[in-house]
């Protein structure tokens, strides 16, 4: 075997890497589902013990800080809508990624009924995320929440 016909043993194949960004793409997707039902629980179970978690200058050490910001979170109704992932650095156990979202809050819901809400209250946010894997499957080591594009009146 020459060289060139050496395979990496850190290299992944497209089907290794295309496995390991459907599971990031489905960890967003979780986040965003337990944050919007508020299963907050759930959602600190997706970032390792020793995570931060940045949202908009609101910074999160661990879990416990993490309960802690759930806890004094305002009560809202939130709907995250997510595009464009964006996956670097991919390796078998770490990557980084870029996840735009639209975000919506409104008043809470007191029974599930529809929420009527002012429209300047959505907004465009950047979710910057460094992953690993841990036996657990993928989890957040960091993640930055920053907004893009905002209302002028922000909540």
């Amino acid at each position: 075997m020459t060289v060139t016909e050496q395979r990496d043993e850190t290299a992944l194949t497209a089907h290794e890497r295309l496995v390991i960004e459907a599971e990031l793409t489905r960890l967003s997707q979780h986040f965003v589902y337990f944050m919007d039902c508020g299963d907050f629980e759930s959602m600190i179970g997706l970032f390792t013990p020793d995570a931060v978690f940045d949202r908009a200058g609101i910074v999160h050490h661990g879990h416990e800080e993490l309960r802690e910001g759930m806890r004094d979170r305002p009560k809202a109704t939130t709907r995250h809508l997510l595009a464009n992932f964006y996956f670097r650095n991919v390796q078998q156990d770490s990557a980084e990624g870029v996840v735009c979202g639209n975000v919506y809050h409104g008043p809470p819901s007191e029974n599930g009924e529809q929420v009527n809400y002012a429209t300047e209250q959505g907004r465009v946010v950047e979710f910057t995320d460094t992953y690993v894997r841990t036996s657990d499957g993928w989890r957040y080591s960091s993640r930055l929440a920053r907004p893009i594009l905002a209302p002028k009146v922000w909540p």
